[in-house]
């Protein structure tokens, strides 16, 4: 195996992968220039992770792999709480073999309730000796046992007929599922009422179409939840389309359509509900509406890229995301005009290497609405949003915003990546960065990082010992200033994982600011600190511009103001920084912020800290031709902002 293709298997970055060679965590066997790995090395090392026995790396037994399994509580409506009842009862380990005949099982109980017949405790074993039937579905049952003999069973799932229609089958399909799996297929439930938000945002569509026309599709449909909820607003089965790679998922989603459904010609969702890969599946004939949540991060969907990059161009680079390729493909089965709302992941409308996919939507679509979710999924911190879009030439007028700030309709052409900024946010976002006079530090800077040294264990020490220096990680930087170091290290950059040239940490001037932070927070140094992992360095290259008078700018509430109105990210990355206008100052105007952020330096009491801090921001509010009154909607915005 080559060094990516062990990246791929142990859900780590090529660069980190390379790192651990570097610095002998990992070794290989050199072939033609080239270091490969045997298959055994990866499942070895695979293995010492997930156990935690090699202690170089067992920091990353929680971040590459995930063990055991989890409720899905909240997926579907459970009446009674039965379901949860039932699955909080079942002990750790179940065998993979239990869970067909205990679905089967379950769907058998469900169709003879509602048919009138009695379901004793045996049901599935008459019903496989063929003394009891549910004729027309029949074959439903025996495509969720897929074969199996049920050898082995759990208890049987408590059954009513309320659950119909609630997808109580994948419930508890996705709680027997492993966790790793899950995360290694990009699998995320969709709670039943995100589900119903999703499928309002096509409700009006769909209510045009009724009965006599339209097809709608859910391109990897799962368990069937949304099509589910789009059949119960009168969609007739033949009309809804669902496709996924896993059969057992396409049995369940058969079953529930039927059970909810009840057509009198089960080959009717034998047709529409396939087990097909959307992405390389030719559909000649196109759909009316496509909805659905597709896999976030599949990395069986990564290890495609080289035969889907040919198809799509959000599958091209390395930062490929699942669910983007997805979005693109379910674009291309749309007909014109056609409609989509799919659950996905907020960083597609911002983040720098999700831009193909913003490009793909300007190529194809009109943005209809964008409903911003926050944290959607349980389990899961990553912010959703559910995207609504026509198969049009590209606009964002009109568009339906939902979210942190009420509803509004967007009336002026802009980037998805600002959709979420109400217009007189967004009015002041552009003012700022076409203000006239105003520098960037793009390519008027240099930018590195703090040192890495791959084993803080080793290298740190809370007690200063002869020859070491102090070190700052980016808690230890607060605006204007840093905390006392409690950490020392020997300076070895040849033994670190990831280091700058010396000269660079000791330069006699530099900002010093957080990494893993909403906001810039920025602090001077003039004595050669070393940054730690998390504390990073800025080095401007503006001589019209003092540097105290850039580290005001920076730890403004106007800086702060442009990186949550643009990257709603936990991270300050040097693209963040580099989008900061920094304002033209005359030269008594500027020596007058310097002297306050000197004051600011040197003062003891957090409320004289805070006093200046509000002067400063005053005069760089006025620098920006920023109104009082717009400068306090934009402390509104910032909720909870202040002097750190």
């Amino acid at each position: 195996m080559t060094l990516e293709q062990l990246c791929d298997a142990l859900s780590i970055s090529v660069a980190t992968g390379k790192n651990w060679l570097r610095l002998g965590k990992i070794h290989g066997t050199e072939q033609d220039g080239v270091v490969r790995f045997t298959r055994e090395d990866v499942t070895g090392l695979a293995a010492d992770i997930r156990e935690g026995r090699n202690p170089s790396l067992k920091s990353r037994r929680n971040k590459a792999f995930v063990t055991g399994r989890r409720i899905a509580a909240g997926y579907a409506a459970d009446p009674g709480g039965l379901i949860t009842e039932w699955l909080q009862a079942l002990p750790a380990d179940i065998p993979a073999e239990c869970i067909r005949p205990t679905l089967a099982d379950y769907a058998l109980r469900l169709f003879l309730l509602q048919q009138h017949k009695p379901a004793g405790p045996d049901s599935l074993g008459r019903f496989l000796r063929g003394a009891i039937s549910i004729a027309p579905y029949d074959c439903l049952i025996r495509d969720l046992l897929g074969g199996q003999r049920p050898t082995t069973a759990l208890p049987p799932i408590p059954c009513c007929l309320e659950q119909v229609g609630s997808d109580c089958m994948g419930m508890v399909f996705l709680s027997l599922q492993p966790l790793a799996d899950r995360k290694r297929d990009g699998v995320y439930y969709t709670p039943s009422p995100l589900v119903e938000k999703t499928v309002e945002k096509v409700g009006n569509l769909l209510k045009r179409q009724g009965a006599a026309s339209g097809r709608i599709l859910d391109p990897c449909c799962g368990t069937g939840n949304f099509l589910l909820e789009t059949a119960k607003r009168g969609v007739p089965p033949d009309k809804l389309y669902g496709y996924d790679i896993d059969p057992l998922a396409v049995a369940i989603a058969r079953a529930n359509l039927a059970l909810l459904c009840r057509p009198a010609d089960v080959s009717v969702l034998v047709h529409t509900i396939r087990r097909l890969d959307s992405l390389v599946a030719a559909d000649t004939e196109p759909f009316d509406v496509i909805l659905g949540n597709p896999p976030w991060g599949s990395q069986r969907i990564r290890r495609q890229r080289g035969e889907l990059a040919a198809r799509y161009r959000t599958a091209a680079g390395r930062g490929m995301e699942s669910c983007a390729v997805f979005t693109e493909c379910a674009v291309h089965l749309l007909r014109p005009g056609g409609a989509l709302a799919f659950v996905l992941p907020e960083s597609v409308l911002y983040v720098e290497r999700h831009q193909p996919f913003r490009d793909m939507l300007r190529h194809y679509c009109r943005i209809r609405g964008v409903e911003y979710l926050g944290a959607g999924f349980a389990g899961v911190s990553c912010p959703a949003v559910i995207l609504h879009v026509e198969k049009a030439p590209f606009t964002t007028k009109g568009a339906v915003i939902t979210g942190r700030r009420g509803q509004f309709v967007v009336k002026e052409e802009r980037e998805p990546s600002l959709l979420s900024l109400p217009a007189t946010e967004y009015a002041v976002l552009r003012h700022m960065e076409t203000l006239p006079g105003a520098v960037f530090l793009r390519d008027n800077a240099d930018f590195s990082l703090g040192i890495v040294t791959g084993n803080n264990r080793l290298f740190c020490s809370p007690v200063r010992e002869a020859g070491m220096d102090a070190v700052y990680r980016g808690s230890d930087i607060v605006r204007y200033g840093c905390k006392a170091p409690s950490t020392f290290l020997h300076f070895r950059p040849e033994q670190f994982q990831q280091c700058a040239p010396e000269s660079v940490y000791r330069n006699p001037e530099k900002l010093l600011y957080r990494f893993v932070c909403g906001k810039p927070v920025a602090a001077l140094d003039t004595e050669g600190r070393i940054p730690l992992n998390s504390c990073n360095v800025l080095i401007p290259r503006l001589p019209s511009r003092d540097i105290r008078y850039l580290l005001a700018i920076l730890n403004s509430r106007a800086a702060e103001f442009v990186c949550a109105a643009r990257f709603h990210s936990a991270k300050m990355l040097r693209s963040h920084l580099e989008s900061i206008p920094i304002p033209h100052c005359e030269t008594a105007e500027q020596a007058a912020i310097v002297a306050l952020v000197r004051q600011l330096e040197q003062a003891a009491s957090p409320q004289e800290k805070l006093a200046l801090y509000e002067a400063l921001d005053a005069r760089i509010m006025a620098l920006y031709a920023i109104p009082d009154t717009v400068a306090k909607r934009i402390a509104e915005f910032l909720t909870g902002s202040m002097y750190l």
